[in-house]
């Protein structure tokens, strides 16, 4: 089933869109480190999901939030990427457009750990935004790098600070299969 058939358009979104999107995922709690996000099913490799928010400011960096830059993309051709950078996964950062804060929304994606250091990333974002420049709601594409088993752990980079060794080598207490290098 293509996840974002509904999306014809890239800027054309609704929270039905969003909350439909997240069917393959679930929230489980660890025993230690609080929520983790876990495939629902076994998912293939390039499979689609989307990060989503509400657009507004940045909190201040004392306050632990789980919001990303939101740079939304153009209005005509539905793309955000730089045309005229080799390889084409160069996000234009002229469009900054304020955060996207999943706080509330029922956005399951939040949720996804960076890898520990006994783990591996399964899952990146293909830098293709979905909403309107100031507008209310927006999404963050994701995809899958390889097959990711049922009950397995979805891990994406997102940086070496406080949260990048929240599971680390404690995985494997969380009961749950772990996408170990």
């Amino acid at each position: 089933m293509p996840i974002f058939e509904c999306l014809c358009k890239p800027h054309v979104l609704t929270e039905v869109t969003f909350i439909s999107l997240q069917l393959t995922q679930k929230v489980v709690t660890h025993p230690l480190f609080g929520k983790a996000l876990v495939a629902r099913h076994d998912l293939p490799a390039k499979y689609r999901m989307a990060y989503w928010g509400i657009r507004g400011k940045c909190a201040s960096c004392d306050v632990e939030d789980r919001a990303i830059s939101f740079y939304p993309p153009n209005p005509v051709t539905g793309s955000n990427i730089d045309p005229k950078v080799e390889g084409g996964r160069t996000l234009k950062r002229n469009n900054y457009n304020g955060v996207l804060n999943p706080g509330r929304t029922g956005d399951v994606i939040q949720f996804a750990g960076c890898p520990g250091p006994n783990e591996k990333q399964n899952m990146r974002s293909t830098f293709q935004y979905y909403g309107l420049r100031n507008g209310i709601i927006g999404g963050l594409e994701f995809v899958t790098l390889q097959p990711v088993p049922k009950n397995t752990q979805l891990l994406h980079w997102y940086g070496s600070g406080k949260f990048a060794l929240v599971l680390g080598d404690l995985a494997t207490l969380f009961g749950l299969h772990f996408a170990f290098i």
